[in-house]
């Protein structure tokens, strides 16, 4: 289920948290960017792609927060919507719970306040670049879903 990825800082490794099963992660990020990063631009899809198979594929590479803080978010946010997608499909009105989220998406992806967990474990080292600022907007856009979706259930 789970990889690791290795990032270089100045002098020791850091270890990045990342499913394994890439195809869920593509899937995900893709309804990120049709579904999401369409309306909001916070990204350019296909660096993105290219910086995602970096991460996966590419040797160990300098350590950017911002960009492994965004990762954790846009798979937080294309879960979200994906999952919102799928329940509305579905036609069942129903509130999001633990149960329904087993139900609607694939057996062993993580639940969206997972990656949002993640997320906010890489926060604090956020620096003061583009990505961090990217970072940052993401994670406003998700906490303001996140309170959408519990004030005004499917």
């Amino acid at each position: 289920m789970a990889g690791l990825y290795t990032t270089t800082p100045m002098s020791s490794s850091v270890h990045v948290w990342l499913p394994k099963d890439r195809g869920i992660v593509k899937h995900i990020v893709e309804i990120y960017f049709s579904r999401l990063n369409y309306h909001r631009p916070v990204f350019e899809h296909k660096s993105f792609l290219a910086a995602l198979d970096n991460i996966y594929d590419g040797p160990p590479t300098p350590h950017d927060p911002g960009l492994v803080c965004s990762l954790y978010l846009i798979l937080a946010l294309g879960t979200l919507s994906d999952l919102n997608h799928r329940i509305t499909q579905s036609g069942e009105r129903t509130h999001v719970s633990h149960t329904v989220v087993k139900k609607f998406m694939p057996a062993d992806w993580p639940e969206h306040d997972e990656f949002l967990e993640r997320a906010l474990a890489v926060k604090p080292d956020l620096r003061v670049t583009i990505s961090s600022l990217q970072a940052l907007i993401l994670l406003h856009w998700y906490l303001y879903t996140e309170v959408y979706c519990k004030l005004y259930p499917l």
